[in-house]
């Protein structure tokens, strides 16, 4: 009597998971094995760029995800030049550059409801 062949499928979760250079949650579908390294790594941006799983090239998920965060990376580093360049202080920039957007928001100076203020300005 022949046994049937036990087939081993992967642990697949569609997950969202936070990338810090892209300050948003992105969407994957992840085994759960990816997602503890990920944790060991010290998050997606780190697992993306580290590993010997995702690759520069090729149609994926991951893939695609990894050349937006290098894209992103040379982005900044020519913005840091530039202002070396112009002689601005670039020491907290990494520091600011992990602010999420909700605060970025909250930090804006807030708009006024009429145009009173415009009006005293001009007189």
């Amino acid at each position: 009597m022949k046994k049937t062949r036990r087939r081993w499928d992967p642990n697949l979760q569609y997950k969202r998971v936070y990338s810090e250079v892209l300050d948003e949650m992105v969407r994957f579908h992840l085994t759960t094995s990816t997602l503890r390294t990920i944790d060991k790594m010290g998050g997606l941006d780190e697992y993306l760029l580290r590993s010997r799983h995702v690759s520069t090239k090729g149609e994926g998920e991951g893939q695609r995800i990894r050349n937006r965060i290098v894209q992103k990376m040379r982005h900044r580093e020519g913005l840091k030049k530039k202002a070396i360049d112009d002689g601005e202080l670039v020491e907290d920039w990494d520091k600011i550059v992990l602010v999420g957007k909700k605060i970025r928001q909250q930090q804006q100076p807030p708009s006024s409801p009429s145009g009173a203020e415009s009006a005293m300005e001009e007189s």
